[in-house]
């Protein structure tokens, strides 16, 4: 972890809030913790109470501001510059003087995990503002051999981070010459991504993690957590590239799944009207999951699990990177979030598009996050998934969970 161009400020204003959960530590003790960090990514269940702590403090934070959840997550105070997961517990930076309501919330809903804060000179809202600028000028920067595949709030920075299909220094230039070098910068890798479009035996009621084949051009993919409408009607949810509306898919024995009745481009999401149950196929490490709930938020550092029909069920997958505004295959995408395999293993090979990410709680029930869309088309075991709250907002859902 890179404390980047942040400074970390000393608890002049924490009055009130108790030590046990705010701790302010200085440059050299940020940098001393670093070593720590791999050990204690690799602790699941410290791991996920960090999760746990940035879900609660974003959703205290957002109810302060707006009186109400927030369902998609976004952030809604101006102070903030996004959260972290660090050796230590987790890390939230703040652009200036963090506002009341984060304060408050930090206070309330850290549940024990120590928080620690780093000020910035961009909020997460500034640099949003800058990514969605980027993404109406796409067609121009084209024009101009500018093209850009992933770009969106890089944390360590505090700039938006643009990755290029081919970078060139004039390119760079001409990216930080139009939107500011203070507030962008340009990675010198050239990236591609493309849609992770290409288990096999199962009935109805379907399980989520399905491999699914579409019957019009023959191409695999993956379901993903099962959703249900205020009516009581069941879908599957998929990626919308894997085919159009009105598309209709089977399983790999021939036996007709349903058909796509909703599509979105925006999100890059479908939904297959079909019965289906609270549980994901997870072979190899287990034969089926059950979901237990949804996740609101998802933080960097934070680690989960993908699970789709070509990889299966991949564990140690760490959140690299959130709100990322992600373009392959015709589609350009926001709000997705950018996953690594810790090992390098295949997480988000072709077929797995749709395929659902989560965490494993200590149940053994899962916390749903997303379901996966794209992968860097010169290594899987890179990848970004659309978060579930983005889904069940789009269509008024709600997850199939088992209480």
């Amino acid at each position: 972890m890179s404390i980047g161009h942040g400074r970390l400020i000393t608890a002049a204003w924490t009055a009130g809030i108790a030590v046990t959960t705010l701790v302010a530590i200085n440059q050299a003790a940020a940098q001393a913790a670093v070593s720590t960090q791999a050990s204690y990514r690799a602790d699941l269940t410290l791991n996920g109470k960090a999760t746990d702590a940035a879900e609660r403090i974003m959703q205290a934070d957002s109810r302060a501001i707006t009186g109400k959840k927030v369902s998609t997550g976004d952030t809604v105070d101006g102070t903030l510059a996004g959260m972290k997961i660090v050796s230590t517990g987790l890390e939230v930076s703040v652009a200036g003087t963090p506002s009341a309501a984060l304060r408050q919330a930090i206070a309330t809903s850290a549940g024990g995990v120590p928080v620690r804060i780093r000020t910035v000179a961009h909020s997460e809202r500034q640099l949003e503002q800058v990514g969605d600028t980027l993404t109406k000028q796409l067609p121009s920067l084209r024009k101009q051999n500018i093209q850009p595949v992933e770009w969106g709030p890089d944390y360590d920075s505090n700039k938006v981070l643009v990755k290029l299909r081919h970078y060139t220094p004039a390119a760079a230039a001409a990216l930080t010459a139009k939107y500011g070098s203070d507030m962008v910068t340009v990675s010198t890798t050239s990236v591609q991504a493309s849609a992770s479009s290409s288990r096999t035996n199962d009935t109805s009621p379907w399980h989520g993690a399905l491999k699914i084949i579409n019957k019009t051009n023959n191409g695999s993919c993956t379901t993903g957590f099962n959703v249900v409408n205020a009516n009581g009607v069941r879908y599957l949810v998929t990626a919308s590239h894997c085919g159009s509306k009105g598309d209709s898919f089977k399983n790999s024995n021939g036996k007709t799944v349903g058909k796509i009745t909703y599509w979105n481009k925006s999100i890059d999401s479908a939904l297959i009207r079909a019965n289906g149950n609270n549980s994901v196929w997870a072979d190899p490490n287990k034969s089926t999951r059950l979901v237990r709930t949804s996740a609101t938020s998802d933080v960097l550092g934070q680690i989960v699990v993908t699970d789709g029909a070509t990889d299966r069920e991949v564990m140690a997958v760490e959140v690299t990177a959130v709100n990322q505004t992600v373009s392959y295959s015709g589609y350009t995408v926001k709000h997705l979030v950018r996953g690594a395999q810790t090992s390098g293993v295949h997480a988000f090979s072709a077929g797995d598009s749709g395929g659902p990410v989560y965490q494993i709680q200590s149940s053994g029930k899962l916390k749903a996050f997303g379901e996966v869309v794209a992968r860097r088309t010169d290594n899987a075991s890179i990848g970004w998934y659309l978060p579930e709250r983005y889904i069940l907002s789009m269509w008024n859902l709600s997850p199939m969970v088992s209480v």
